[in-house]
């Protein structure tokens, strides 16, 4: 997350794990290692907690 409250991610993204309204072909092994803008929501979401998996 930033000051801004705004939420970003990285990772692999073959089935749009970044959650950005993107995905790579399924065998892609090409990770995104610079982290990407999540899609908010809606437009006046902020971000206060993430959590994250396996």
């Amino acid at each position: 997350m930033d000051n801004n409250g705004h939420a970003y991610s990285w990772g692999k993204n073959n089935y749009g794990q970044l959650g950005n309204g993107s995905s790579d072909p399924i065998n892609s092994n090409n990770p995104h290692p610079t982290p990407a803008r999540v899609t908010d929501p809606a437009a006046d979401t902020t971000w206060t907690t993430i959590s994250a998996g396996d």
